[in-house]
């Protein structure tokens, strides 16, 4: 039967640096509207409520 354990080979360099720039990508994804609403007024985003 053939061996199936080579299948995926993944080393330590490509892991983190999938790692990082998925984390990366989520900081940044959720900082510039987190941003745009801190500098908004309370009472003007609660109106459409």
């Amino acid at each position: 039967y053939p061996s199936i354990t080579k299948v995926f080979e993944l080393n330590l360099l490509s892991v983190l640096g999938t790692l990082v720039f998925a984390l990366l990508l989520g900081y940044v994804s959720a900082y510039f509207p987190a941003r745009k609403i801190s500098k908004m007024d309370p009472v003007e985003s609660l109106r459409y409520e």
